[in-house]
């Protein structure tokens, strides 16, 4: 039987922790925008010369796609979370999400650093602006874990938390 997570209260050591919803929500806008900013950067590397020739580039945007899928994803997780809506399945879909955009944030800042090793002096700037982003990208969401675990509840958080499928 699932514990009615309405009627917790905030001294619950289980949570949740509804008090801990807005830091969550603003770290994750803070990701979001670090987000459209490696997106921003990584569209303008393509389309100012040939991608193929910057190693590492099209795998990028391919992770790209699959990371902004699963921040949005979190992204109206916490909005529904908002609403009172503590489904088990949004619960679910926040956490995973999390979890997923963490483990393609990994693999793109793989990718960077060899694209970095790789790029020629004319592009490396914009190859390290772009771990920059990243970088304050990944920070955010981390944050948002944090304070996301916290309102979720850690027993909560640990009994839906699955490693990412690929």
């Amino acid at each position: 039987m699932t514990p009615d997570l309405h009627r917790k209260t905030q001294t619950s050591p289980d949570g949740p922790r509804p008090s801990c919803l807005s830091p969550a929500q603003r770290a994750l806008n803070f990701s979001l925008r670090g987000e459209a900013m490696v997106l921003s950067i990584s569209s303008q590397m393509s389309s100012t010369g040939n991608p193929r020739k910057l190693e590492g580039l099209l795998d990028l945007q391919r992770e790209n796609v699959h990371t902004s899928h699963h921040r949005l994803t979190a992204w109206g997780s916490l909005q529904r979370i908002s609403l009172q809506d503590w489904h088990e399945a949004v619960l679910s879909d926040l956490v995973v999400s999390l979890y997923r955009a963490r483990h393609h944030d990994r693999i793109r800042r793989g990718g960077l650093m060899a694209m970095k090793r790789s790029a020629s002096p004319p592009v490396k700037p914009a190859v390290e602006n772009l771990i920059a982003w990243l970088d304050f990208t990944q920070r955010s969401l981390q944050e948002t874990m944090v304070y996301s675990k916290e309102l979720v509840g850690i027993r909560r958080w640990n009994q839906l938390s699955s490693p990412p499928s690929k």
